[in-house]
């Protein structure tokens, strides 16, 4: 019986629908994962097999094969574990269900936990465009994707529930869409106030904070500049709910990662030695660089 769920990646920002297929014959007892994954999805199958098992589920002695489509397209996180697992219940027949409007983000433990995942909300934003009705994701990650409105979401925190749903009815926590409210998040602004004399610069600085302008500050060590470029966040308007999804998005698939919307403009201070790839982004798996994280900053 072949057995299907879904999923989805990230190339950059740029969101690619996986299809998940789980099919089982006869043969040696074995997991086998196909559709260009990585060392990392590899090793998933490690993880989905105790998982299963420590939820008491039987693994049967037959050659199970995992087909991740599109097959031209490398797939590289552990974002999958999840959806593979319930491909993997669906074909066990642990559970009779249809999945077909719902899509699955979460990393598993050894005894079936979900763990945080990176990038949630960009996913939940591109589940949301390719037509699902339902995500399920780990419970760890529902700060970040409360704002999305339009779609239903599921926090869980272990495999247990979604098998407790399918199996018992027992309902799945609902996640509560929150308010946009703007507030300071990222670090604590330091203000004009904090500064003393360079009235002409904070002068120059406000003018270019209201036009939009670009500005360069010259000076000797020690004069101040750097203090006066950060104090220029204070001024600058609130985000917007557009802007801070936007902003929150970025972060979500950097190597900085977000565990809240992010509501306060950013400021980047990059070293001069910092190189072209630390600067615009790019790198194996595509992260981005200082003038991306500078975003609405």
């Amino acid at each position: 019986m072949l057995a299907r769920s879904y999923t989805a990646t990230t190339q950059g920002l740029n969101p690619i629908k996986i299809e998940v297929e789980v099919d089982s014959n006869r043969g040696m007892p074995n997991l086998i994962i196909i559709g260009l994954p990585t060392k990392a999805v590899l090793e998933s199958k490690e993880r989905i097999t105790a998982a299963l098992i420590n939820c008491g589920i039987r693994i049967r002695c037959r050659r199970t094969v995992v087909n991740l489509a599109p097959a031209d397209i490398q797939k590289s996180s552990p974002t999958f574990e999840l959806a593979i697992a319930i491909g993997m219940l669906k074909m066990y027949k642990e559970i009779n269900i249809n999945t077909d409007d719902t899509i699955f983000f979460g990393e598993l433990s050894l005894d079936g936990e979900l763990k945080p995942i990176r990038g949630a909300l960009p996913l939940v934003i591109a589940a949301k465009q390719m037509g699902f009705d339902k995500v399920i994701l780990p419970a760890a990650n529902k700060k970040e994707v409360s704002i999305i409105s339009g779609i239903t979401i599921y926090p869980l925190n272990h495999l247990r529930e979604y098998l407790a749903f399918a199996k018992k009815g027992k309902p799945l926590p609902k996640l509560v869409n929150e308010k946009f409210k703007s507030h300071h998040q990222l670090e604590k602004l330091i203000n004009f106030e904090d500064i003393y004399g360079q009235e002409n610069v904070k002068q120059a600085l406000t003018i270019a904070a209201a036009g939009g302008h670009n500005v360069l500050l010259i000076g000797p060590p020690g004069a101040g500049k750097s203090m006066l470029a950060q104090a220029m966040n204070s001024i600058l308007p609130p985000l917007t709910e557009q802007e801070a999804v936007e902003l929150t998005a970025i972060y979500s698939v950097s190597k900085i990662g977000v565990d809240s919307l992010i509501t306060q403009r950013p400021f980047r201070s990059p070293h001069h030695t910092t190189s072209h790839v630390g600067l615009i982004g790019g790198g194996k798996h595509l992260y981005p660089g200082e003038i991306s994280l500078a975003h609405r900053g």
